[in-house]
């Protein structure tokens, strides 16, 4: 009986498997979540074990940002694996389709890359919920013309930014409500060089 029981369970187990499965490209979709590799970057669902470290993947890796080591398809998907503290380091220029939306304390480094707008709506980036967003040797393009009216940076709900360096540039935002960095009335923003 446990033999049979075992059995069933066995096949069972192999049907499933079998089965077709939802197969994610890399890139954001619609929702804001990113399947690389079977991994949701925002939500956590999967398996962690395909997520694409330097070391497994070498100089040609396919993300654009790398915390403690490990890499990132696109910016939204590190902000969302990030820890409260951690540093997010840019490999390369890039052009975000969507908003970034940055609810924890992160470093932002861009070690002297470009992160530019692609859509035409929103900030590029909504700092939220009191989150603290420290930016580091980056160039964010808010691209005017076709993409104005939208300041780069948004301060929401008691956020906070820093600029503490003087490599970090905010350019091409010809906002009408905001500039390049709109500070909500409970929001802070602070620049010691720049």
């Amino acid at each position: 009986m446990r033999q049979r029981v075992l059995s069933i369970l066995t096949a069972a187990v192999m049907i499933a498997l079998l089965l077709p499965s939802e197969a994610f490209a890399y890139g954001e979709a619609e929702t804001g979540h990113n399947h690389a590799g079977g991994y949701c970057y925002v939500c956590g669902q999967g398996d962690a074990s395909q997520i694409i470290t330097d070391e497994e993947y070498g100089e040609d890796a396919a993300y654009v940002a790398i915390i403690n080591g490990i890499g990132y398809p696109s910016l939204q998907s590190a902000v969302q694996a990030a820890a409260d503290g951690d540093t997010i380091e840019l490999t390369d220029n890039i052009t975000i389709t969507v908003p970034v939306v940055i609810d924890r304390d992160i470093t932002l480094k861009g070690s002297g890359f470009t992160v530019s707008r692609g859509f035409s709506y929103d900030a590029m980036i909504n700092v939220t919920n009191g989150a603290v967003l420290d930016l580091e040797n980056i160039v964010l393009d808010g691209k005017s013309g076709d993409y104005s009216g939208y300041s780069i940076i948004n301060l929401l709900d008691q956020a906070e930014l820093n600029i503490d360096d003087g490599n970090t540039v905010l350019k091409n935002s010809d906002a009408g409500f905001g500039g390049a960095v709109y500070i909500s009335e409970d929001a802070e923003f602070n620049m010691s060089a720049g």
